[in-house]
């Protein structure tokens, strides 16, 4: 999902339909137009984090070489949020934590990770792909825009409707891998 489309639309929920056509139509709103959408692009951001650092983590995995048998955070492909699971040599090991990363007596590994998606810009795609949906990251962009407006009544009343969308995506989630009773 292309973070441009999930910008277009939390503006048009935010009542916006004048900026959200101007980018939607290929163009670059200006004045305070343009300071809407950097506010919107900002609010699809921080949703975005949100959603994987609390509710829907997205996992990755990294080979990693140390001579030295330290690696840090730095070096990941993306900035971990919990580590998972660590191999070398096909088995799981066991790691030290040090100050900004791990440490094992192994120069391979392979780690598996949650990790926090990076800023995005209007040209991005969502680190969710399309599977997440773009109205969930809308409504939780929504709500932050109202409150970083001033807004507090409609940022409560998005949020809610963000929470809901929230909870059906993580229940959706856990039924989909339970099939259905079949009766004989």
């Amino acid at each position: 999902m292309k973070i441009k489309d999930v910008v277009i639309r939390t503006l048009r929920y935010a009542g916006r339909d004048d900026v959200a056509d101007v980018l939607d139509s290929g163009g670059q709103p200006d004045g305070e137009g343009g300071d809407a959408a950097r506010v919107a692009l900002y609010c699809v951001n921080a949703a975005e984090d949100e959603l994987a650092r609390y509710y829907m983590p997205l996992v990755r995995r990294d080979s990693l070489h140390s001579v030295s048998g330290k690696f840090l955070f730095s070096k990941f492909s993306r900035t971990p949020v919990k580590l998972l699971k660590v191999y070398s040599g096909g088995k799981e090991r066991d790691y030290q934590k040090i100050e900004g990363g791990i440490y094992l007596d192994y120069k391979d590994i392979e780690v598996e990770y949650y990790f926090a998606p990076d800023r995005k810009e209007l040209g991005g795609d969502s680190d969710f792909g399309d599977g997440t949906g773009e109205n969930l990251l809308a409504l939780g962009a929504v709500a932050e825009f109202f409150l970083i407006s001033g807004e507090a009544e409609l940022a409560e009343a998005w949020n809610k409707k963000y929470r809901a969308a929230v909870d059906r995506a993580l229940n959706f989630k856990k039924k989909a891998g339970i099939p259905p009773r079949r009766w004989v």
